[in-house]
């Protein structure tokens, strides 16, 4: 079950009470290599594969993006559909845009909801608004920071862990803020540090170009190749959103029956909760 806070308060209390469970948990997980359940994506008892394999000694294993299923989701990316369906349940959004479009998520959002538009980041070099042929998918080509959507396109936008691969995440906030009508939402994923009140910020985009403040760290593109990680979130995203214009409440899963847990890092600044944000942008806006 999923559920939705207002009160960042309540829910840090949430952690609170939940950390020596999750600790438990995570640790009996860090020994396993497979773990029964039920998957909320294909709906069925499942077996789930912990993670991708066994990690070096004194390696931890990253459990959120771990909980494999044969449907090909983990439990990130339930987590996020769950946040999308009990969103949808709600709201019931019309016109919705999704940043992925080869990922098993999106195909299992696109078999519920047909008219889902998407695109993807596909390289400074590209044309937005364009369509390219990408191993046999033509998708459509969109720079989060200068989206070619008009002004009030949508109702929702959802994208799953590229914030931090963006250089300037507060550009790209004030673009899907000005995409969305009045009382829209934007649902969104990141590696969230809640260890963290301020950003760490790794690299920047300066006009001599990236500027390196600690080692260089990539994250795998379903598209092929690494991004860069600009910065690790911390609870400063709030006011970023606020500054973009929205108001936002956290949605909230832990359940390990369902495969979806802490990510079981041993270290307090990377321990990430399960978390999505929704970002609604003010019914009279203008």
């Amino acid at each position: 079950m999923i559920d939705w806070f207002n009160d960042i308060d309540v829910l840090k209390s949430v952690f609170a009470y939940l950390a020596e469970y999750d600790s438990t948990v995570t640790t009996a997980l860090s020994k396993i290599q497979s773990s029964r359940g039920y998957c909320s994506a294909c709906k069925k008892p499942s077996t789930f594969r912990v993670t991708e394999g066994a990690e070096p000694a004194g390696e931890w294993r990253n459990l959120l993006e771990g909980m494999h299923c044969l449907c090909g989701t983990n439990g990130r990316t339930r987590l996020a559909l769950d946040a999308w369906r009990s969103f949808r349940t709600v709201y019931n959004p019309t016109d919705s845009l999704i940043f992925e479009r080869v990922t098993p998520l999106y195909a299992l959002i696109k078999s519920e909801q047909e008219s889902i538009q998407s695109c993807e980041y596909l390289g400074d070099e590209k044309t937005a608004g364009q369509y390219y042929e990408i191993n046999s998918v033509s998708i459509r080509h969109e720079n989060i920071m200068a989206l070619s959507y008009a002004d009030q396109s949508f109702d929702l936008m959802m994208h799953f862990d590229i914030v931090e691969h963006i250089p300037d995440h507060r550009q790209a906030f004030r673009e899907c803020c000005r995409c969305l009508r009045p009382g829209g939402a934007m649902l969104f994923t990141l590696p969230f540090f809640p260890g963290l009140d301020r950003h760490l910020v790794r690299a920047e985009a300066t006009v001599d170009g990236i500027q390196h403040h600690l080692e260089p760290a990539y994250h795998g593109n379903p598209l092929g190749g690494g991004a860069l990680v600009f910065f690790h979130p911390g609870w400063q995203l709030l006011d970023d959103l606020a500054e973009a214009g929205f108001g936002t409440s956290v949605a909230f899963e832990y359940n390990p029956a369902v495969g979806i847990v802490s990510n079981g890092c041993p270290y307090p600044d990377g321990h990430m909760w399960p978390v999505v944000f929704l970002a609604r942008r003010p019914p009279s806006s203008q």
